[in-house]
């Protein structure tokens, strides 16, 4: 059997990313890559979806279909209202 050429596809460690540079780097390439597998099942699929990812530095992002996102708008009062009736 020939040896292969490539390393192919391996495992990576789960470690903490120490550089702050790396793991900036590291996170928006994640997040890249889930906001093309969403563009895509919605292109494939014709489903509404949506994500929200909270950046390390204090931020929010979220992608999602307009009618989803006209859902979250409408039914956010209702949402921030249980939140605060729980946490009094």
């Amino acid at each position: 059997m020939a040896e292969k050429k490539t390393l192919g596809h391996q495992k990576i460690l789960m470690a903490k990313i120490e550089d702050e540079d790396d793991l900036y780097s590291t996170f928006s390439k994640r997040c890249a890559r889930l906001y093309k597998k969403a563009s895509d099942m919605i292109e494939k699929y014709d489903i509404d979806e949506g994500i929200i990812i909270f950046f390390p530095i204090d931020n929010l992002s979220l992608f999602s279909t307009l009618q989803l996102m006209l859902l979250l708008i409408i039914f956010s009062p209702y949402v921030q209202g249980s939140e605060k009736e729980t946490m009094d």
